[in-house]
């Protein structure tokens, strides 16, 4: 993913970006959501 967006950057090609922000952002709170639970050691309820 990092390599196509560092690609994308270098060849001013926006296309070459396969997910748009809104499904960046959801990707990352599910992330956040992760940790928080394996930290906490619960269920943490993911909230869109």
């Amino acid at each position: 993913m990092m390599q196509r967006f560092i690609e994308a950057v270098a060849k001013e090609d926006q296309s070459l970006i396969l997910s748009g922000s809104a499904e960046t952002l959801e990707t990352h709170l599910t992330v956040f959501a992760a940790e928080q639970s394996r930290r906490e050691k619960r269920v943490v309820d993911v909230v869109l």
